[in-house]
């Protein structure tokens, strides 16, 4: 995760020891609709997730998630890794940007704004 930026890139490890066989990546402050230039703060952790293909893709997600907080703005959003399992057992390189698992919300109000109480989870402004 490049801080200052707001990209975030993946790397996934092959089947033999020392090689890769993924890179992914996306730009976390476009998809929540963020201005880099005013400095955010993000926080990031991984995790497990059982999510299920998505219509006629040979692709599916993979089940390690990422989830992304920007605490200045109070939104959030996951991503995972659009994964091919038979390009994985061929030893095929993929590439290509992460998708976007858990549509971006806002988890509590932005810094400054209101009276300081923490706002529950509600759907995307």
């Amino acid at each position: 995760m490049d801080f200052l930026t707001g990209d975030l890139e993946a790397v996934v490890l092959g089947k033999q020891p020392r090689t890769w066989t993924g890179f992914f990546k996306t730009n976390v402050a476009a998809d929540l609709g963020l201005d880099p230039q005013k400095n955010p703060k993000f926080m990031l952790v991984t995790g497990m997730v059982g999510l299920r293909r998505a219509g006629g893709t040979r692709q599916q997600p993979s089940s390690a998630a990422c989830y992304v907080a920007e605490i200045t703005s109070g939104k959030i959003v996951a991503y995972a890794i659009p994964w091919s399992p038979p390009m994985y057992s061929a030893g095929q390189m993929q590439t290509g940007p992460l998708v976007v698992v858990g549509l971006p919300i806002r988890f509590r109000q932005a810094a400054g704004a209101g009276s300081g109480r923490r706002s529950r989870c509600h759907a995307k402004d």
